[in-house]
């Protein structure tokens, strides 16, 4: 139980780092790793006068030998084009770019074919990507090390920058992208890529993963590039990290982004979004999906520790906010165990398009789902301007089951609250500590219900402080599509370490 809490945590620190580092897109609610332990109350309106193209990676099926993946890229009507020139050419920025040096000496099996970035002078990010292959044909190289160098117009060295590549599978190639903070006022004319390759092995696992329907949508801080992800295996295929690299009309490098998906189900695709900087537009994106060391690890648990049961989605449901482009959404989590508690359980929220395109997603986890218990989750996503949302989807990964002595209803809320508003409908409503620890950071969801009983969106508020025995308020914005009938408010717990 310990090391699966651990992995959630460890895995949700990450997204989180990622993001930070790649400018994770626009949310207007983000979920902490939090777990509902009470049944939930609701308001009920008017009962109370409130206050007021495919890439392939791997095999096509799960023993066979993996074709080298194919990039699946998007050809985009850039409105500005960015005039960086990508190894081994040249690379640069804004400005005339100064030449770079030729491709670093093949190290191994390992090949660099092209590698690039941009750089707006205006900001210290510098948003690169590079494309590596492995020459062999039947080995894996495992825990290569790549360094940025990037350089000034007086040849000095302004950032040397460093990252790894868990898993390149055999005759295979992949596109790496990121983003690297200069010195306050330095300017790149000049970057470099060299590798400290791993080990020679052979490929741990081999799911076939694919990527397509690729779109790119330019917000106005944070662009985006999302797509489709499938597998062909026979197990879920979890922690899984999805690189973008953008090109110009020219076909030379200007950016990239990272993102961890934390689960692919089998048969079951899954929206994919990443953020990716750079001086300007790209007019094309691709993606590439890798598996990591996390992914093999969690493989090995998974086939050790068979899951016995399947938590439940009740119910669940969505609404697009009126003229702001926010998409509410919410579920009922069950778990039909009376024994067991579920830790941690991995969802993932995707907003389509009518035509098929990945619009938003929101990731995370539930630390843990006490027997019997019943847990609304609710939040927010917003879509790119103009694009309407057509569905939104809710996938859940089985969780580990452990034993707890602990049953639901640690947390409950009364005097829920339905506050009406034109713009922001509002739920206030007391939750109270049945524990005899202080708790900090916890996570309260609202599930909004229209007059047939549909969901039509959610939110979520945090209580920085219940203090033990106590009791403390809470006021929660909800997004929905309309105006709700009834609201339903859930208090949650961190994590089980918090029961006594």
């Amino acid at each position: 139980m310990r090391q699966s809490l651990l992995r959630a945590i460890l895995l949700l620190c990450t997204v989180l780092l990622v993001a930070c580092g790649t400018h994770a897109g626009d949310s207007a609610t983000r979920l902490p790793g939090a777990g509902m332990q009470t049944a939930g109350s609701e308001a009920v309106a008017g009962t109370k006068t409130p206050p007021t193209g495919a890439t392939k990676v791997g095999s096509t099926d799960a023993t066979g030998v993996p074709a080298p993946p194919q990039p699946t890229g998007i050809a985009i009507s850039a409105t500005s084009e960015p005039t960086a020139i990508s190894g081994p050419e040249g690379t640069g920025t804004l400005t005339a770019p100064a030449p770079t040096s030729t491709l670093p000496p093949a190290t191994g099996s390992l090949r660099i074919r092209q590698w690039g970035y941009s750089q707006s002078e205006a900001y210290t990010e510098v948003s690169w990507g590079f494309l590596i292959s492995n020459q062999d044909r039947a080995s894996a190289v495992l825990d290569t090390a790549y360094v940025l160098t990037f350089v000034d117009d007086t040849g000095q060295t302004i950032k040397v920058d460093e990252g790894y590549i868990d898993i390149i599978m055999p005759d295979a190639e992949i596109g790496v992208g990121g983003s690297t903070f200069l010195p306050q006022g330095a300017i790149a004319r000049s970057m470099r890529v060299d590798l400290r390759p791993g080990r020679l092995a052979q490929p741990p696992i081999r799911p076939a993963i694919a990527v397509e329907n690729i779109a790119y949508f330019e917000r106005s801080l944070f662009p985006i590039a999302t797509g489709v992800v499938s597998a062909v295996f026979d197990r879920p295929v979890e922690d899984v990290r999805v690189y973008a690299v953008g090109f110009d009309r020219n076909d030379a490098i200007v950016g990239g982004g990272s993102v961890f998906l934390p689960f692919i189900l089998p048969g079951q695709p899954i929206g994919v979004e990443v953020s990716i900087s750079g001086a300007g537009q790209p007019s094309r994106i691709e993606l590439y999906p890798v598996i990591t060391s996390a992914t093999v690890h969690a493989d090995e648990m998974a086939l050790l520790n068979p899951r016995p049961a399947a938590v439940t989605i009740e119910k669940q449901g969505w609404g697009a906010v009126a003229a702001s482009g926010e998409i509410g959404w919410a579920f009922l989590l069950q778990n039909p165990s009376d024994t067991l508690a579920a830790e941690p359980v991995f969802y993932q929220v995707t907003a389509w398009s009518a035509d098929g395109r990945v619009l938003a997603t929101n990731t995370s986890a539930i630390p843990v789902l006490l027997p019997g218990e019943l847990l609304g989750v609710g939040g927010s996503v917003f879509a790119p301007d103009g694009v309407a949302p057509d569905r939104v989807d809710i996938q859940i990964l089985d969780p580990s089951w452990e034993k707890l002595n602990a049953t639901a209803g640690m947390l409950p809320v009364s005097n829920v609250q339905l506050v009406p508003d034109v713009l922001t409908p509002r739920a206030t409503g007391v939750v109270t500590n049945g524990l005899d620890v202080d708790l900090g950071s916890v996570a309260v969801f609202a599930v909004g219900y229209d007059a047939s009983g549909a969901i039509i969106g959610g939110g979520l508020a945090t209580i920085e402080t219940l203090p033990a025995r106590g009791e403390a308020t809470v006021d929660v914005a909800l997004a929905v599509g309309g105006e709700p009938a009834r609201v339903e408010l859930y208090a949650a717990l961190s994590s089980s370490s918090q029961i006594p």
